[in-house]
């Protein structure tokens, strides 16, 4: 009998997943009893941190996480109902009255039989509900070995192979009051693919109170490389834990997004990340960081250029041409020596992260006149630090701002300008004198405090008027 209905030909698009108006909101009494406790640590996905899909891989059903739970789309056969029967069946409810075929691949025959009350697929999914009433609910008449009787209805899912078989049955047995212990620790990838199935049937109600226990159980892993997906999971279980934590991390981690597809650099190295399925909203937010920060990088660098390019800028830091040459100079030498010649030329054009350029920026520097002539002195040097913490500042928002930042910095990684008291001694070769001969006395007659006020006196004496 050819099973026509919810098959290959119809999407899910038109499956509605507002559940406001259903009981499915309204969680029996027995789930109070869900235990609080956390369970242990598992690894993070590594399927997500895979990227190496060719466009064809995408497509295919594997073991892989699927993007979506969709029925297939790739062919337009109808199912017949009694060429599946190597199908495995697995008894959900006592008095099942209806079946859930999943477990295969996209056109493919079903591997599983998922054997449910029909009552309980409708209370739980407004999908399956509606379903019912959309003629996609199908019926097959019992396979020879089942005892006689009237068909029954049967849904066939749309999951690709991956999501078809543990996570799936998981699902059902939840809704069915059937769980043990094994659901309270779960992987990260086996949450991934339970929330993409919650999403796809509307489920996230009736799997509240796991969901909740999942959540605190990979929480304090959420920001790790690998788990990424955490975007997507928080964004199908209507919660925020630490979302705004990881989209900060990954707009400075991540790479620019090419075909889906960005590398997240971090202390431990780099690595492919699949973007395909972030939340758009915190994908554009990503991006929008990404691109802050790095224009920010962009103008830190600018500001600093320009102000060792035009002396009227620093002429109140420095008052010698040469200095101020020799900072500019080597200041571009430093650039390209980090590479970044290119990004400067581009206009800021930068396809790694932006912690990759804020780590090349660091190490630019410039030399200045003190670095070869000891006499002089001037607040030049101070711009080194001023530019680091410029580059590191997250509330710098124009140039005006980064210039105070570099040229007004309080802390300075070189000497500051001598006392006006002590200039004369760079110029005055009888105040030179003076300086020596009260410096013998005070080292070769032991440092008394008769002598301090002597070398002060001398120096009074000296300075210049």
């Amino acid at each position: 009998m050819a099973a026509k209905g919810w098959g290959p030909r119809i999407s899910t698009d038109k499956l509605k997943t507002a559940e406001s108006s259903r009981r499915a909101n309204s969680l029996p009494e027995s789930w109070a009893n869900v235990p609080t406790a956390t369970p242990p640590q598992s690894e993070p996905d590594t399927n997500t941190t895979n990227a190496k899909h060719t466009a064809s891989d995408k497509q295919a059903c594997s073991s892989s996480v699927p993007g979506s739970c969709d029925p297939p789309t790739d062919t337009e056969q109808n199912y017949q109902i009694l060429d599946f029967p190597d199908a495995t069946d697995i008894h959900i409810a006592d008095n099942w009255d209806c079946a859930i075929f999943g477990g295969g691949c996209c056109g493919g025959n079903p591997a599983y039989r998922y054997l449910v009350c029909g009552a309980v697929l409708h209370e739980a999914s407004s999908v399956f509900a509606e379903e019912r009433d959309a003629e996609a609910l199908l019926t097959f008449t019992r396979h020879p070995n089942y005892p006689e009787g009237e068909p029954i209805p049967a849904f066939f899912t749309g999951l690709c192979g991956g999501c078809s078989s543990r996570e799936l049955e998981a699902i059902l047995r939840i809704i069915h009051f059937k769980a043990d212990d094994r659901l309270f620790d779960i992987d990260f990838r086996s949450l991934m693919i339970i929330a993409r199935i919650c999403a796809g049937y509307s489920l996230q109600g009736p799997l509240r109170p796991w969901s909740e226990i999942w959540l605190r159980k990979h929480e304090s892993k959420a920001l790790l490389p690998g788990y990424e997906s955490w975007l997507q999971i928080t964004d199908i279980f209507g919660t925020n834990k630490r979302v705004e934590e990881l989209v900060e991390l990954l707009g400075d981690e991540c790479s620019g997004i090419v075909e889906d597809t960005a590398i997240r650099y971090g202390a431990d190295g780099s690595q492919p990340v699949v973007t395909i399925n972030w939340p758009a909203k915190r994908r554009a937010q990503i991006i929008s960081r990404r691109n802050f920060r790095i224009g920010h990088l962009y103008g830190s660098l600018w500001v600093l250029i320009l102000s060792l390019k035009h002396p009227y800028v620093t002429e109140d830091h420095c008052s010698s041409k040469k200095c101020l040459a020799l900072a500019y100079g080597s200041l571009l030498l430093s650039i390209q020596e980090a590479g970044l010649q290119d990004f400067l030329n581009s206009g800021g054009i930068w396809r790694g992260s932006a912690r990759e350029l804020e780590n090349a920026m660091s190490r630019i520097t410039f030399e200045t006149l003190d670095s070869i002539r000891l006499s002089h002195r001037c607040l030049i040097p101070g711009f080194r630090a001023g530019f680091k913490s410029c580059i590191l500042s997250r509330d710098l928002t124009n140039d005006t701002d980064r210039l105070n930042k570099i040229i007004c910095y309080e802390e300075f990684d070189s000497p500051p300008p001598l006392d006006q008291n002590l200039k004369f001694l760079q110029s005055d070769p009888l105040s030179n004198m003076w300086f020596l001969v009260a410096l013998f006395i005070f080292v070769h007659l032991g440092g008394s405090t008769i002598l301090v006020l002597l070398l002060l006196l001398l120096l009074l004496l000296c300075r210049k008027p």
